[in-house]
């Protein structure tokens, strides 16, 4: 396992620079612990990371623990920008505006308007708006439209800013990134993980995060681990307008 001419240790191995890789990096160095973030492509957050909308929204119908989860992390935002901004100089945009989302179709309002009234009866904050609520909201949409819900604890942020902030605070801390390797294999000693067999050399640690976001059941099939995370296709089209045209 250890005959190698190229070897790195850690004591934390992190696979995968996206937004939960750097953040873990972060949060880690904060409390003291070495930690080292493998990353396949040539930078952090290249990828799935960037592609996201930075949008920070719990549309749960119910208390259940991944709505409580999403909720208490959208809370800790606005203090977690203020302190990248102080500690990176980077400004990752957070911005509490709410959510408006707006339907064209009978169906479209049921489905819609169902879902935040659950939410108002769970504690969740939510507004159900006439065609005409929605326009005074947000003057520049049709007039066609039936009707909107608005979620106004919603928040968005720059993920990209987001994730090179949160790699720059972390490798301020001592963080070592390795941009560029990928892993092809975990390395064992008897039933134990020591290490991993990467693109550019063996890395060992102590402890092992997963953090690889959609592809990271091509890193448990490693371990003949059976990772049901798939990716999601979605599009979204980038403009820059001459003066903001939505709220």
């Amino acid at each position: 396992v250890r005959e190698t001419l190229n070897q790195t240790r850690a004591k934390v191995i992190i696979i995968g620079g996206g937004i939960i890789g750097c953040s873990i990096a972060y949060y880690l160095a904060k409390l003291g612990v070495e930690a080292t973030v493998i990353e396949k492509e040539n930078r952090v957050g290249s990828a799935a990371s960037w592609a996201a909308a930075g949008i920070l929204a719990c549309h749960a119908s119910t208390r259940n623990p991944y709505a409580e989860l999403c909720r208490h992390s959208l809370v800790l935002y606005p203090a977690l920008a203020k302190e990248l901004q102080t500690v990176t100089d980077i400004n990752i945009e957070f911005t509490q505006s709410g959510i408006l989302y707006i339907f064209l179709t009978e169906a479209e309002k049921k489905n819609w308007e169902g879902l935040a009234q659950r939410r108002l009866n769970n504690g969740y904050s939510a507004e159900i708006l006439s065609s005409e609520g929605a326009q005074a909201l947000e003057p520049s949409i049709s007039k066609k439209i039936l009707g909107g819900v608005y979620f106004p604890d919603d928040a968005q942020v720059r993920n990209p800013r987001l994730v090179r902030a949160l790699a720059r605070a972390a490798t301020k801390l001592g963080t070592k990134f390795l941009n560029g390797y990928s892993v092809n294999q975990f390395l064992f000693d008897g039933n134990q993980v020591v290490g991993v067999k990467s693109s550019r050399g063996h890395i060992f640690g102590d402890q092992f995060v997963i953090a690889a976001g959609p592809w990271s059941h091509q890193v448990t099939n490693f371990l003949d681990v059976n990772l049901p995370v798939k990716p999601a296709k979605g599009q979204m089209i980038i403009a820059e307008t001459a003066e903001p045209i939505i709220n």
